[in-house]
């Protein structure tokens, strides 16, 4: 799969994130920007999980859909240690995206972790 492909991708999932996030549809909608976007990152600087947030995170600055972007690198259980922390910090986690990939979805069903992506829901 080509870089320009993957990063379309990661932009696509970015959205759907950001619309189905409780009140950001509404935001969107009336064109208003995000005051901030803020990545949880569940892998340490420097890899592919952070390259991809800040490409994402950059190009949304950029574009000028979002005034403010912030990162987190939280390394870990597989990405386990990430999840757990958007979970149980969700109330203060408002325009959080967790960069994910298919590993810690598969991860979650083998029951690995304790947390589940089904525990993001509202």
């Amino acid at each position: 799969m080509s870089v320009f492909f993957r990063f379309l991708s990661a932009v696509a999932l970015l959205a759907c994130s950001l619309l189905a996030a409780p009140g950001t549809a509404e935001t969107v909608r009336s064109g208003q920007l995000l005051d901030e976007v803020h990545f949880l990152i569940p892998a340490g600087p420097g890899g592919g999980w952070d390259g991809t947030a800040r490409g994402i995170g950059e190009a949304l600055r950029r574009s000028g859909l979002v005034e403010k972007v912030s990162y987190e690198n939280l390394s870990g259980g597989g990405g386990g240690r990430a999840i757990a922390r958007l979970i149980e910090t969700a109330n203060r986690q408002q325009n959080t995206l967790l960069i994910s990939s298919t590993p810690i979805v598969v991860r979650s069903l083998q029951g690995i972790f304790p947390q589940s992506f089904r525990d993001l829901r509202d």
